[in-house]
């Protein structure tokens, strides 16, 4: 309690504690920060190189917020929908999936094919958020409406740049040789059936060992490596992969995505300095 109170006091904010016996608390506490312009020029640039991505805007009040248009002036392609089962038969791969409600998240990740989706929430108003819950469903960033087109791209970058799934993949209609190390039955036949959904060919194995034999025998468009599996773990394979590409001598490098179970502060840069390209966060089915 302490620590909160001196960062919220140093802050020049407030701190809340509501208390039940045998319960426990429960701490709030405000945050007042300085407002810096954010430099237009340097976000738009950044956001150059996403140009033409789809975005999904699971929306419920009607375009209010006039999200479509803004989605359109950053040069990325907004998908308008007002129930999710819009997308059942859609073929087209998401970076981003915006949502208005808080509800709205949640059955997004009801949906097989957005499950790994980033989520970014706009809401009219400030909310009170469960960062738990958040982390949970994967929600990115979250801003008001009254946020300004450079500060929505800004909070956009974040999830477009950690979805790790291609979408010009989908649209060649170019299938991938996959390989999938994971050790958890439901999450292979997951796996498996979202990426053949969209024409992939998958290969599993169990171990990291056996991924490691698997690349040393045929050659993959893309690794998929949980992180934690039994006999050897993700990064160890990962890091045996890049040594037999290194020992070969010639610039070839296979993709690696890392799966974790738990999105923790310093998983992306723990998988990177491993030689994974990036990861996703599993979510249980």
């Amino acid at each position: 309690m302490s620590i909160s109170k001196s960062l919220a006091q140093l802050m020049g904010g407030d701190l809340w504690v509501e208390s039940a016996y045998g319960k426990g608390s429960q701490f709030y506490f405000t945050l007042r920060f300085k407002h810096y312009p954010l430099e237009q020029g340097d976000t738009f640039e950044k956001m150059k190189r996403f140009e033409g991505r789809n975005i999904l805007f699971l929306d419920s009040l009607g375009d209010c917020l006039n999200i479509t248009s803004r989605i359109q002036q950053l040069g990325l392609v907004p998908h308008r929908i007002t129930d999710i089962s819009e997308t059942a038969h859609k073929t087209l791969l998401f970076d981003t999936v915006i949502v208005d409600n808080m509800a709205h998240a949640e059955k997004i990740r009801e949906a097989v094919h957005l499950r790994y989706t980033p989520i970014l929430l706009i809401a009219p108003e400030v909310l009170r958020l469960d960062m738990r819950l958040c982390i949970d469903l994967g929600i990115t960033g979250y801003i008001d409406s009254s946020v300004s087109l450079t500060g929505l791209a800004y909070t956009l970058l974040p999830a477009l740049e950690s979805h790790a799934a291609l979408p010009n993949v989908s649209a060649l209609h170019v299938p991938l040789k996959i390989l999938l190390a994971e050790d958890n039955i439901v999450n292979q036949k997951l796996a498996v059936r979202i990426l053949e959904k969209f024409g992939h060919k998958v290969e599993i194995v169990s171990n990291g060992k056996l991924a490691v034999e698997a690349f040393e025998k045929k050659a993959y468009d893309l690794i998929l490596m949980d992180v934690q599996m039994p006999i050897m773990g993700g990064f160890e394979a990962t890091q045996r992969i890049r040594g037999l590409e290194h020992s070969a001598g010639n610039d070839s490098h296979v993709p690696i995505i890392a799966l974790t179970a738990h999105a923790m502060i310093g998983d992306r840069e723990k998988c990177l300095q491993s030689g994974m390209d990036e990861y996703v966060k599993k979510r249980r089915p």
